[in-house]
């Protein structure tokens, strides 16, 4: 609930109705959504840059720990991993998915519970 406290604290709205509206909050709030950065006749891997530094770099050392010590994410990581995507965009996913559950969190009020929010 840290994380939900944190981003409360420095004045970002963290409650959302519907899983759209989290997706786009998700996309708004750390600008987690990749951009092409290409210019002229260099072309390169796709990048996530743009506003709020501070609450993207948050939620990313948030969801490294969650990768370490938390079954939920470590499981969705590892899944995500073993299909084959490469570890800095399975690692936003996960921040994505820690973000979406924070929200659920807030909305129903409601602390961390695992069975929740277990892949099916």
């Amino acid at each position: 609930m840290s994380v939900a406290c944190a981003l409360q604290e420095a004045e970002h709205a963290v409650a959302v109705v519907n899983p759209q509206q989290a997706r786009d909050f998700a996309r708004a709030m750390g600008q987690l959504t990749k951009t092409n950065r290409i210019s002229g006749l260099m072309r390169s891997q796709r990048t996530v840059f743009g506003r709020r530094v501070v609450v993207r770099r948050f939620l990313y050392m948030a969801a490294l720990v969650a990768v370490q010590f938390n079954p939920v994410i470590k499981t969705f990581y590892d899944r995500l991993v073993s299909a084959g995507k490469t570890k800095k965009v399975t690692l936003v996913a996960c921040v994505r998915k820690v973000l979406t559950i924070l929200n659920a969190m807030v909305k129903a009020g409601k602390p961390w519970n695992a069975s929740l929010h277990a892949a099916g």
